[in-house]
């Protein structure tokens, strides 16, 4: 207070010292008409001659005085309102007719963003309301940008916001809502494939209670018609232990049974079972038997089965359309895992995909081609075994890596 009060003392004393000089330059013009001399005498004769001085020499300093506090008010403005854009957490530019910055408040500079004058230029229409996607010290970030122009001054005034941690929470939000409509999907196919199992095993158990009775009344039975038979009482034990794994892991239960799998076994017999849909589709099917000879792992012949068809079958309706059609297998080896490498002629899975497609109920087929669950459970199953299921994304062709704990 006592400091504005100085300054304003100050500013009234230059008033009138200054107010003083123009009465005295025009009473030296009196004295140089009139002949006389230069004195202090003679100058306050003139000045008592003429009542203009008077009025002159209290003028001046009054409106000199007034113009000073007028702009002492305004500079004492001028910082209040720049106090205020300094401290706001928003970040505001003005910029002229030709883009070129005016004035920027300390949020602005603190960020460290920089908006090219032809950037700003495309905006047709003001005031208006636009997102930016900034590199600002090597990190993204976004930007609601708030922009308006001053017709009589022709600026542009842009306000800039940074919600990248709004942006960050509402994905969040966005992942979390999915995640819940995902578990309440999946519970639902849990009571579903209950009921599936239920409504299955029943006319199973007559088909194979069936074939127990032909196999022991059917006297002297050709080979054929054993092969047959055995056919059936596998594929149907097949059947019921996909339904009854389908809802453990649904469920997410863990793996109860565990026995040494021959993995080339598992891979012919899982490629005998796709034969028709490889033939159908003409796609060439490449194994190295060679590969898989004496590889065991442990775990579920039925689960592992599950994975490596559902791989086989993705793989073929993959490369259906396409004029080079060919699904590869290979097996790569370590102290600790075997890994089933399933490859096919397509062309590389999109980056910005390759994240989601182990999601459950994500799928890239046309509606009524794929429930989205393939994948996801494959990679249920293989980390309930202990192993892993990856995409490798920087093959030039869709590369699945089923990863299974080894046994010597």
């Amino acid at each position: 207070m006592s400091h504005q009060l100085s300054k304003r003392f100050v500013a009234i004393m230059l008033a009138i010292l200054l107010g003083q000089l123009p009465p005295l330059m025009f009473i030296m013009l009196d004295l140089s008409e009139l002949g006389l001399n230069w004195s202090i005498l003679n100058a306050f004769d003139v000045y008592q001659s003429q009542k203009i001085y008077l009025f002159t020499s209290l003028a001046f300093p009054l409106f000199l005085a007034f113009i000073f506090l007028l702009v002492a008010k305004i500079e004492k403005q001028k910082t209040f309102y720049q106090s205020i854009l300094d401290e706001a957490q928003e970040m505001v530019i003005v910029l002229d007719q030709q883009y070129q910055t005016i004035y920027k408040n300390a949020a602005y500079e603190k960020f460290g963003l920089e908006v090219e004058g032809e950037q700003l230029a495309t905006i047709q229409k003001f005031p208006q309301t636009f997102e930016l996607v900034k590199q600002v010290a090597g990190e993204q970030k976004h930007l609601l940008c708030s922009a308006s122009r001053s017709e009589a001054r022709q600026e542009f005034t842009l306000i800039f916001r940074d919600i990248t941690t709004i942006k960050e929470s509402l994905q969040r939000i966005k992942q979390q809502e999915e995640s819940i409509i995902r578990s309440s999907q999946l519970a639902a196919l849990g009571e579903i494939s209950s009921s599936i199992a239920h409504e299955i095993n029943n006319p199973l158990g007559v088909i194979m209670g069936n074939t127990d009775i032909l196999r022991t009344n059917i006297q002297a039975p050709s080979p054929v018609v054993v092969k047959c038979l055995d056919t059936i009482d596998r594929m149907g034990l097949r059947i019921s232990g996909i339904i009854r794994a389908m809802r453990n892991l649904s469920h997410k239960s863990e793996l109860t049974t565990i026995e040494t799998v021959d993995l080339l076994a598992v891979i012919q017999d899982v490629t005998n079972l796709s034969t028709m849909n490889f033939r159908k589709a003409e796609v060439a099917f490449h194994l190295d038997s060679e590969m898989f000879k004496h590889k065991m792992v442990a775990g579920s012949i039925v689960q592992i089965s599950q994975i490596l068809l559902n791989l086989f079958g993705n793989a073929t309706q993959a490369v259906a359309s396409l004029e080079e059609r060919w699904i590869k297998i290979t097996c790569d080896s370590d102290t600790t895992f075997h890994r089933i490498v399933v490859q096919n002629s397509g062309p590389q899975i999109p980056k910005a995909i390759q994240d989601k497609i182990f999601q459950p109920f994500f799928t890239t087929k046309a509606p009524g081609q794929g429930t989205g669950l393939g994948l996801s459970l494959s990679r249920t199953i293989a980390e309930v075994h202990k192993g892993a299921l990856v995409l490798d994304g920087d093959n030039e062709h869709p590369t699945f890596i089923l990863s299974l704990p080894r046994i010597s």
